[in-house]
């Protein structure tokens, strides 16, 4: 591969990775801020808001201590970070069905998939950082993740709104 096909093949990585970032930042803006609010809807107490609110943090910051223990296994970061984000996306799905199946009892499961899809979440972003660093040139980091990170905030804005 040319050095002119490489550096094609990088920025159009690069291009993609902001449709991603955005992506990404649409489903917390259509998700995050109304967890608890669902959970209240499924009659949660206040010691399980209290756990909804603070063990998916704990456990995502313990699950990153195995994402490099994970790269090594699986031979690549992209190896992780597609399957990882693929299961933290679909984690979604049984929470947004917990009212059909369980009622009101589903409090302590919303607690238990929150958590997963934070966890999952967490595994993916060390390999990301890392390979975003490979290939994001030093000289132009700060314009490109300030491009990315403006595009990020009016997409979980606008959804945030909407949702």
């Amino acid at each position: 591969m040319t050095i002119y096909e490489t550096r094609l093949k990088i920025r159009k990585s690069l291009r993609l990775n902001v449709f991603d970032g955005a992506a990404a930042f649409a489903m917390a803006g259509l998700t995050q801020n109304y967890v608890t609010p669902f959970a209240l809807a499924l009659k949660a107490t206040t010691a399980q808001i209290g756990l909804l609110n603070s063990f998916p943090s704990f456990a995502a910051a313990f699950s990153q201590l195995a994402a490099p223990a994970l790269v090594n296994r699986a031979g690549s970061r992209k190896r992780v970070i597609l399957p990882v984000v693929l299961v933290h996306a679909l984690m979604w799905l049984p929470v947004f069905l917990l009212p059909y199946l369980l009622g009101n009892a589903g409090v302590w499961w919303l607690i238990g998939l929150f958590t997963a899809t934070v966890v999952f979440g967490a595994l993916s972003s060390a390999p990301w950082q890392s390979m975003m660093a490979d290939l994001v040139r030093e000289e132009v980091r700060g314009r490109y993740f300030s491009f990315r990170g403006r595009i990020n905030t009016f997409t979980f804005l606008a959804l945030s709104l909407v949702a």
